[in-house]
């Protein structure tokens, strides 16, 4: 465990050391790996600005499986890291994430739905991708906006690896879906982003999703990504 003293505090300002699991909140963790993130931080030195990488230590749970950050971004850095525009004018779009996009709209053939609502929907390009698919109304959030009404289907794509707790992220979708949940991450050890504070196995997410009252509908669990499409059980 990561000593607590002042000068310790001073150095996690801004951060928070885990005790336990943040999905199971089991005792038994352990320290995993430290990685060195893709550049997203910058430093400006005599005058130029260059991206930083930084190192991220992960931990991991011996109960669960999930593996988390440790020590992590308290909820309030990450809320200005996402609010500042850091992490999109680092990573923004290209043809990648439009392969992303309509491989989602295919995923979700076949199950019936009115209404779409994309949690942490970036540009938007899969709410536009949906609505002009299906026909159907879709509305899009970003980080840290509320949600208002239900929706047949509520999708949250490369999202649940940002959060700090897992399991309420997941709930917080469920509030306001009638039908499906829509769910994709990153396999574990993809590249390391400092933004990424969870990597989630495929058992511990199938784990986390019955952990909620979900059941898995459709799964498609490839090199680099694992989608799951979830029903109330």
């Amino acid at each position: 465990m990561l000593p607590k003293n002042t000068e310790m505090d001073e150095l996690l300002d801004g951060w928070e050391i885990n005790t336990r699991c943040p999905l199971c909140q089991s005792e038994g963790i352990h320290y995993h790996k430290v990685v060195h993130s893709i550049p997203v931080v910058k430093a400006r030195y005599q005058g130029i600005e260059m991206p930083m990488q930084t190192i991220i230590c992960y931990w991991i749970c011996m109960d669960c499986g999930l593996i988390f950050q440790n020590p992590h971004m308290t909820s309030e850095t990450l809320d200005r890291f996402y609010g500042d525009g850091i992490y999109r004018e680092i990573y923004g779009h290209g043809d990648f994430e439009q392969r992303r996009i309509d491989r989602l709209v295919e995923f979700v053939r076949g199950y019936a739905f009115d209404s779409h609502l994309d949690l942490g929907c970036g540009q938007g390009m899969l709410v536009s991708a949906t609505r002009h698919a299906y026909a159907c109304e879709s509305v899009g959030l970003e980080w840290g906006e509320k949600p208002k009404g239900m929706f047949d289907l509520v999708s949250s794509i490369h999202v649940l690896e940002h959060t700090l707790d897992p399991l309420a992220h997941i709930k917080s979708l469920m509030a306001h879906a009638n039908k499906y949940i829509l769910i994709e991450v990153p396999r574990v050890d993809t590249p390391g982003y400092l933004a990424h504070t969870l990597e989630i196995p495929t058992w511990t997410l199938h784990r986390l999703l019955k952990m909620a009252g979900l059941e898995i509908v459709k799964f498609d669990d490839n090199p680099g990504w694992a989608t799951v499409l979830a029903e109330f059980m």
